[in-house]
């Protein structure tokens, strides 16, 4: 018989193997599994927001996650897509409630597994009707692209903007500078043809703040008149462009183009052709990414035989883009490297051939960071509340807000609002300096994002006054009286044209009279003067009763006719008062 101990060294391999897979067992029973829905379309011809730039940067930062977070968090990623129902990002707004329910009703179905949710997108999703279902679901998003402000009001936001080009902030700086130069007439023009389809989407965010604070006060603080353009209509552009810069002229100032740099460049060239580049006019616009296609990138110099006459039309714009040093950040080796393997990732997964330069760096980089720190928060989440915390959408977004998120790619600051802000500036075109970009105005965190004045920009303004005015002198069709001192021709009509006037007034008032008169006069036709109605005393007293009775009878039926619907009696005292004018 073999001893104790040769059995108990026989069994301890096996002892140690059923530990170790119960270990293991147990541990994957404590994962968390996370399932990021991603919807978003692949067509990159839609957008720089499409899955076909983005999607592979999503998939490196689950990746990357998982190593990160192993034994802790499984994170899984759905691309919820449906490019036969997507043409364009309005399109995608309409799809993408279906494309989320769809996924949140029926990927688990009858399954009994625990799994938190998140929708982490690069497009522009539904927000109103999509945060009410979030808020009933108990679940949270982030959109890594520009997106407007839901209507839906939440105790906290659900919906959180990782976007550089968050559209909210950027339509209040362009209000911020409309009030400090005291500009309240804007002629606000976008091009719906562009692939940017944020520009679109930017204008509507401008509108509805433009209405609110007009409703706000009870006034029309602000006056906007909007016109659209269509890069690719089979209108010629240039057609376009001539109309509504015909319209700018004799309605507004301040004009406000939405739309890539190079119509940005049409357009200019456009408005120097009418002479509307002479510092009367202000152009304001927004670069969305300074590294793009290169026609999306806001220049004068294109090396063409127009560079010249842009450059100078360039002096009449003012541009908000990104600060220097964010502009820096998008060019950091590491930025370069995830780039460089998104674009070749895309040609992998998507079958898109891209050259670097058409990559969306900022939104690439949205899209690694908004898994990035979301997965940073669920664990910090963990530790200080709890696990059941993690399936509550409003305790986890708070842990989101008024915080900056440091990081190797970019630092990610988020208000109250669960909106990335970044440091913007506003630049304009100085001869004087090679025409180079000379910031004017510039904000800072520390400052609450206040745009504040850092530069001088009167003495490089086209013209002799700066900032132009909201309203030329003489109005904006040269209507005012005040221009026509001096003018004698001007004096001479109007002097010709009142004159008239008061002469026709004069006419018309005579010719008024005489028609009422003759009108009283032919209803009293039958009135006859008193030395005709001599007669004898008793034939007048026989027939008194029946005389009285039908002139009565007849004056209440013509006072009926004159609409005077008053007795006998009363219409005698007319026709005495009308004897004793006549």
């Amino acid at each position: 018989m073999k001893p104790f101990a040769y059995w108990v060294t026989l069994i301890r391999p096996v002892l140690v193997v059923c530990f170790l897979i119960r270990m293991m067992v147990g541990a994957s029973e404590n994962v968390i599994h996370v399932d990021i829905a991603c919807p978003g379309y692949i067509n990159i011809s839609i957008a720089q927001s499409a899955l076909g730039y983005n999607g592979p940067a999503f998939e490196a930062a689950v990746a990357e996650s998982n190593k990160r977070y192993a034994g802790v968090f499984n994170f899984t990623l759905s691309f919820l897509t449906d490019d036969r129902k997507v043409r364009d990002g309005f399109d995608f707004t309409a799809e993408s409630l279906e494309l989320i329910t769809s996924w949140y009703y029926k990927r688990y179905e009858g399954s009994t597994d625990k799994v938190l949710r998140v929708i982490i997108s690069p497009g522009s999703i539904d927000g109103t009707n999509v945060q009410q279902l979030m808020a009933n679901w108990g679940i949270m998003s982030i959109l890594t692209s520009g997106s407007t402000i839901s209507d839906y009001k939440l105790p906290a936001p659900l919906i959180l903007r990782f976007s550089y080009t968050s559209l909210a902030p950027i339509a209040v700086n362009f209000i911020d500078i409309l009030r400090m130069f005291n500009w309240t007439t804007v002629f606000l023009v976008t091009d719906y043809g562009a692939s940017e389809g944020m520009f679109a989407y930017l204008a509507a965010e401008f509108i509805q703040i433009v209405a609110s604070i007009n409703a706000a006060t009870e006034r029309k603080l602000l006056t906007l008149h909007q016109r659209r353009v269509t890069s690719g209509r089979p209108i010629p552009f240039q057609t376009q462009l001539v109309t509504v810069l015909t319209e700018f002229q004799s309605t507004s100032r301040v004009m406000i183009f939405l739309g890539r740099g190079e119509f940005l460049r049409q357009l200019l060239l456009t408005a120097h052709r009418l002479s509307m580049t002479t510092g009367e006019f202000a152009y304001l616009a927004y670069e969305s990414t300074p590294i793009l296609r290169a026609e999306a990138n806001v220049t004068w110099q294109k090396g063409d035989g127009d560079d010249l006459a842009a450059r100078d039309a360039f002096e009449s714009l003012l541009l908000v883009h990104l600060n220097e040093e964010e502009r820096q950040r998008l060019e950091s080796p590491k930025v370069v490297a995830l780039t460089e393997w998104t674009r070749q990732r895309s040609r992998e997964e998507f079958n898109i051939t891209l050259s670097y330069n058409q990559m969306p760096v900022p939104g690439v980089i949205s899209a690694y960071r908004g898994v990035e720190i979301f997965a940073q928060v669920l664990n910090e989440s963990r530790h200080q509340h709890g696990i059941a915390s993690l399936y509550d959408g409003f305790t986890l977004s708070r842990a989101f807000l008024n915080r900056s998120f440091p990081g190797d790619l970019s630092e990610v600051f988020l208000d109250q609002s669960g909106t990335r802000r970044v440091e913007y500036v506003l630049s304009y075109f100085a001869a004087g300096r090679g025409h180079r970009r000379q910031v004017f105005l510039r904000q800072r965190k520390e400052d609450n994002f206040a745009m504040q004045i850092v530069g001088k920009i009167a003495d490089f303004w086209p013209g002799s006054e700066w900032p132009p005015r909201n309203e030329p002198l003489c109005g904006y069709r040269n209507e005012k009286p005040i221009c026509f001192k001096g003018n004698s021709f001007l004096q001479t009509a109007v002097a010709a044209t009142s004159g008239a006037g008061a002469v026709l007034s004069v006419v018309c008032f005579i010719v008024r009279r005489w028609i009422t008169s003759f009108r009283l006069l032919h209803l009293l036709w039958w009135n006859l003067d008193s030395n005709q109605l001599v007669m004898k005393q008793q034939r007048l007293l026989r027939r008194a009763q029946s005389i009285f009775q039908r002139v009565g009878a007849f004056a209440m039926c013509v006072g009926s006719r004159v609409e005077l619907d008053h007795s006998a009696t009363q219409f005698a005292s007319m026709v005495q008062k009308w004897d004793s004018r006549y």
